[in-house]
């Protein structure tokens, strides 16, 4: 089952407990956790109602529920979270009507309906007079209740909120401004894609040739400080409208947008157009392992990047479905911070496996580091 004390991880943002045999209900503590964004429970045995409490949830962005044994109506709270961009609840017991969001995402529960296409229609019963008066005056003194009373409250919160405004000091509106300097501009909740590329600009001086640290056959890379005291490091490819240069751009940000490893380089975000494409990593100060091998030769710290390495791609091979080749481990694809940990970069020419299909792929890598059956081969 899902513990009870998950409620109490107020600062918890990603929850994924997919494909791990969980049981019994879901807890309603989950609705404390108030900034997690994303929520996975899929492909489990999770049972009960979706709890009403989810919908405090203020800053929840993606829901997935699928493949449960999850009973009952959709909670109409949900509808109130703003940030809901992505719901699926398919494969459960649910019923109900539903109208506020994609079938796709409902497809698998027998119980529900809807005038959308891929569900069945919603039965509607011809009320008798009598029947029909009744809730005609229902549905008067529910629309009292559920129309006017908000207002009503709502105008009482505004009231509130315009004497606060007007009652606050000045010096909170500078303070405020100081606080979104201090942003962080990666953060989903503050992300505003314009913002972020006029300030990265701005930072390397639009791109001034003193801020790069290194140039390769694709693109230069560029050190950078933001305002919020933020160092990162972005890589600013040639401008090329080659399909196989763009695709491996899109590779390899789809490929680091879904790992999160301790050892696995750190992608805040990229830009994909065809006069500017950048991608933006975690700045690591000590350079790749080309540059560390000439000017640290300590047994001890080797063999600690070879456990750090290995640690990754064991994650790459192991931990993920489907499994990600990296293709291309060189010396000058495995990055060092300051304190020698290593971190694997570059993943251009990886490639995901599928279990049910063949893998033949082309020859790619980094030739001095290929496999020597390969290159005597060429297979």
């Amino acid at each position: 089952q899902i513990p009870h004390v998950i409620g109490g991880l107020f600062r918890l943002q990603r929850l994924d407990l997919s494909h791990n045999k969980l049981g019994g209900p879901i807890q309603t503590g989950i609705g404390d956790c108030s900034v997690l964004q994303i929520l996975i429970l899929s492909n489990n045995s999770l049972s009960g109602r979706i709890p009403l409490e989810m919908g405090k949830l203020s800053s929840l962005s993606f829901l997935e529920l699928k493949y449960n044994l999850v009973n009952g109506t959709i909670p109409s709270q949900l509808n109130s979270i703003e940030t809901l961009q992505y719901l699926d609840v398919s494969h459960n017991h649910l019923s109900g009507t539903i109208s506020d969001f994609l079938n796709e995402a409902f497809i698998g529960n027998k119980g529900l309906c809807s005038k959308l296409s891929g569900l069945p229609p919603c039965r509607i019963d011809t009320p008798s007079s009598y029947d029909s008066k009744k809730k005609t005056r229902n549905v008067s003194i529910g629309l009292v209740i559920k129309v006017f009373l908000p207002i009503v409250v709502l105008l009482v919160i505004l009231l509130i909120g315009i004497i606060y405004l007007f009652t606050r000091n000045k010096n909170d509106s500078e303070q405020a401004k100081e606080a979104t300097k201090s942003l962080d501009i990666f953060f989903v909740w503050n992300f505003n894609g314009k913002t972020a590329f006029e300030e990265l600009v701005e930072a390397t001086e639009d791109f001034d040739i003193k801020y790069c640290i290194g140039t390769g056959s694709y693109g230069s890379v560029y050190k950078a400080e933001l305002a919020s005291g933020k160092i990162i490091a972005l890589k600013k490819l040639h401008s090329s409208e080659e399909l196989f240069f763009i695709k491996s751009f899109q590779n390899k940000a789809c490929v680091l947008s879904n790992i999160w490893h301790q050892n696995i380089v750190k992608l805040y975000g990229f830009c994909l157009h065809k006069k500017c494409m950048f991608m933006i990593y975690e700045c690591m100060e000590r350079g790749s392992l080309l540059c560390v091998l000439r000017n640290d030769d300590e047994a001890a710290k080797r063999v600690n990047a070879i456990k750090n390495v290995a640690h990754a791609l064991s994650c790459l091979h192991h931990n993920r479905t489907p499994p990600i080749v990296h293709r291309n481990i060189s010396s000058n694809n495995v990055l060092f911070r300051i304190e020698l940990e290593a971190f694997v970069a570059d993943f251009g020419v990886a490639r995901l496996l599928t279990p049910d299909s063949s893998n033949l792929t082309m020859l790619a890598g980094t030739y001095e580091y290929l496999a020597p059956g390969l290159i005597s081969y060429n297979i």
